[in-house]
């Protein structure tokens, strides 16, 4: 599948779009219990380490290595939702967590806006299919675009149960 560079260059902006995103972020995260985890579920701030790891993890090496901006990983791990955790991730306090991301998403993208479409039509192997580097950004959009959202149902839960 072919892509052009209208789609690509709207897939770059939804990828910036983060750093807006983790920005907002940074003045409401204080107001609400970050670290309390309800009913089995993940806490705001591990919602939140989770993009930064799998960013680091796997999104920025896939792209890296594909792309032939880096020499080609052994291990690209594909598995980073497996892989987490708050404690491996040294994270010290959510604001350097925030500040992580945000550098971190400079440094993808900066990789990103690199690449020419054909870079973008790569492929690399990803659980055993080949996928390229489009299909992958775009899969982490939807990925990051999935955790904000049930950052923000979160906060938004918590800050409706202190007004009762």
């Amino acid at each position: 599948m072919e892509f052009n560079k209208t789609q690509i260059d709207q897939l770059t902006e939804d990828v910036s779009y983060l750093q807006d995103e983790v920005e907002a972020l940074k003045y409401v995260i204080h107001s609400v219990p970050f670290e309390e985890k309800p009913a089995g579920r993940e806490s705001i701030l591990e919602l939140v380490a989770m993009i930064d790891h799998a960013q680091k993890v796997f999104y920025r090496p896939f792209v890296e290595s594909v792309a032939g901006f880096a020499k080609p990983e052994d291990f690209i791990d594909d598995e980073f939702r497996k892989s987490f955790s708050l404690e491996m991730d040294k994270i010290e306090t959510v604001d350097n967590l925030l500040d992580k991301i945000i550098k971190h998403r400079a440094a993808l993208l900066s990789v990103l806006q690199k690449m020419n479409i054909i870079d973008w039509n790569r492929k690399g192997m990803v659980k055993g299919r080949s996928k390229t580097i489009y299909i992958v950004i775009t899969e982490m959009v939807e990925f990051e675009r999935n955790q904000l959202k049930m950052v923000a149902e979160r906060v938004i839960s918590l800050e409706r149960d202190r007004q009762f």
